[in-house]
């Protein structure tokens, strides 16, 4: 039994694709549909030109091709009807993180050092220092990298070195700021420590010629000792005087002093002495001031007897 639509389509859209080329095609038909033995027939009726015209895509757009299989849905009048999906989106480019982080490597240079200590033989010179010189191996050029006070066993030390590199380093003694002495140069290599610059002062001192005196006992204390002045000649260029009192000739047990010159013709020093009893003083000079190391004094003067008494 054949059915027939009365009703007359004007317009429908029909899209079909082939699997390379996709059309759209306007058709002013009137249809129906006709069940057979066979199957199910679809019957149109054309209004329109002979052959429709098919109208291709413009090149500039982009062909979509639909993969999904079409679904069958029923419409509201009973027939069926095909939907066909929309375009497929394809999903969003990943986005990819980009780091705002900038990685900053520090290079430290590695620092090394030379370090070691002053010798100094015999008595100095007044306004005596020592200046410590340095220089790369192979360099002509020495560098100053302090003065220092002219002490036996002082610590010197230069930093700021380069790891593993080869150095000369020397020590000048001075008067004035003028070298009178040079220690040996030494070659090492940064970091190293406990050298030893050697320097020779080469001055030479004699002792003084008169041995001290007994100026004067003056008072007797309750604590039963005088306070008593003893005297020595003043020594040209002496910077400094060593007083030595002991309860024998040549030794120091009762009092040892070193004092600055006080530039006087005749140096006084005030001392307390036992009441009755013999006491031995001499004494020694050196050229420099605050210079308390004993190599820098001259040999003592003979010694001289103390007595005091009411």
């Amino acid at each position: 039994m054949a059915t027939r639509s009365a009703r007359r389509h004007p317009l429908i859209k029909l899209f079909w694709q082939d699997g390379h080329t996709g059309w759209w095609m306007i058709l002013p038909v009137s249809i129906g549909l006709f069940l057979g033995g066979s199957g199910l027939f679809l019957l149109y009726r054309w209004y329109g030109p002979t052959q429709p015209e098919l109208q291709p895509l413009p090149s500039t757009e982009k062909i979509v091709y639909v993969t999904a299989t079409p679904v069958a849905t029923p419409v509201s009048n009973g027939t069926v009807g095909f939907t066909v999906p929309p375009e497929a989106t394809p999903p969003p480019s990943p986005t990819v993180p980009v780091s705002t982080t900038t990685k900053t490597t520090t290079t430290t240079a590695t620092s090394s050092m030379i370090s070691g200590v002053l010798s100094i033989s015999g008595p100095l010179a007044a306004k005596s220092s020592v200046l410590v010189l340095y220089k790369q191996t192979g360099q002509s050029n020495w560098q100053t990298w302090q003065r220092m006070s002219p002490t036996d066993g002082a610590i010197w030390k230069i930093t700021g070195l380069k790891n593993g590199t080869s150095y000369q380093v020397t020590a000048a003694l001075q008067v004035n700021e003028q070298n009178s002495a040079v220690s040996p140069t030494l070659t090492l290599a940064a970091p190293t420590a406990n050298h030893v610059l050697r320097l020779e002062t080469g001055v030479s001192l004699a002792a003084p010629s008169h041995a001290p005196h007994l100026q004067s006992c003056d008072v007797f204390q309750e604590n039963g000792k005088w306070k008593a002045k003893i005297a020595f000649d003043k020594v040209d260029s002496a910077g400094s005087y060593w007083l030595q009192i002991g309860t024998e000739a040549g030794i120091s047990n009762y009092a040892n002093v070193k004092k600055n010159t006080t530039g006087a013709g005749e140096e006084v020093y005030t001392v307390e002495l036992d009441n009755q009893r013999n006491l031995y003083a001499r004494y020694g000079y050196a050229l420099c001031t605050d210079c308390t190391a004993s190599q820098n004094f001259s040999p003592m003067s003979e010694s001289a007897t103390l007595y005091c008494t009411p």
